[in-house]
């Protein structure tokens, strides 16, 4: 399976959907989990309603690793992206790694 840039453009598309998808959802997931441990292959399987939230938590968490307190809603959608390509073709990598070597 080839995940490249159709990964990458899905990661996009779900990061432009993120703010309407929180502000849809009238109810509140307390399922726990270590995002450390999320691999790619997690991350790109999840349904569509769950994975603009996680990939905001993803990109927040790993600028937070890397000092990196300027943001823009461009650096955000291309980080997104390369770290979807990334993660297609490393789908057993961390998906936080997959962020910070992106």
């Amino acid at each position: 399976m080839h995940f490249g840039k159709v990964t990458a453009a899905v990661f996009v598309s779900l990061n432009l959907f993120f703010v309407s998808a929180i502000a849809d959802d009238d109810t509140s997931n307390t399922e726990e989990f270590e995002i450390d441990a999320l691999t790619c292959w997690e991350v790109m399987t999840l349904p569509e309603d769950e994975s603009g939230y996680v990939l905001m938590l993803l990109y927040g968490y790993s600028a937070g690793k890397q000092n990196q307190s300027t943001q823009s809603g461009e650096l955000i959608a291309n980080t997104i992206a390369a770290a979807g390509e990334f993660c297609g073709e490393n789908p057993d990598m961390s998906a936080i790694q997959a962020f910070i070597e992106k």
